[in-house]
């Protein structure tokens, strides 16, 4: 099943991206970086999530290697990434948990929070981004960066030597920091916020 849903989301997304360069429309397009950011959020998060339980694949090795294609795409590291994790699992609404912290910094604790403002305006006028982009960094050692290194270099080399660099951020980083990032937000503040 899981090899299944990576190809599904996968191809999902350069199905759209190919739709939409051949449509050439401005309302396509913003339509389709909501699309691509939803199936960015399928195998950055939910897989990924599934992956380190090792839930994803039967083969605990599987679910580590395959970190390539559900992690580091998203500039997370599947170890980091299982240690804080497991930390929110077993030490829930302690000062160890980051989602503490998280919605701290969001404002929900704030008792004049504005639902409006936090839930539609902020994370769509680039807060969901700047928090993903926090997220990572402060996730991640500097030896993580190795990795993405590995990864994204070549594929920006490449979109750089055919000169299509603006469709690597087109239709990579700006669904990643815009919509991918806001279903991050919404999923965090909505799984835990009030549950004790």
């Amino acid at each position: 099943k899981g090899f299944t849903a990576l190809i599904f989301d996968w191809g999902i997304i350069f199905a759209v991206i190919g739709f939409t360069i051949w449509m050439n429309d401005w309302i396509v397009y913003l339509i389709s970086v909501w699309i691509i950011g939803a199936f960015q959020y399928a195998i950055g998060e939910s897989l990924f999530h599934e992956a380190s339980h090792f839930n994803l694949f039967k083969t605990k090795k599987l679910n580590d290697y395959l970190e390539w294609v559900y992690a580091v795409p998203f500039f997370v590291d599947m170890n980091q990434y299982r240690t804080e994790h497991l930390d929110h699992h077993y030490k829930m609404n302690t000062k160890v948990d980051h989602i503490v912290r998280d919605y701290e910094a969001h404002g929900l604790n704030n008792p004049k929070k504005n639902l409006f403002w936090m839930w539609f305006i902020k994370p769509i006028i680039g807060y969901a981004g700047l928090f993903y982009l926090r997220f990572a960094i402060q996730l991640n050692p500097l030896k993580s960066s190795i990795k993405f290194a590995i990864f994204w270099i070549p594929i920006v080399s490449i979109f750089w030597y055919f000169d299509v660099l603006h469709i690597l951020a087109m239709y990579w980083f700006i669904p990643f920091l815009w919509s991918f990032a806001s279903f991050f937000y919404w999923a965090e503040i909505t799984e835990h916020y009030n549950t004790k």
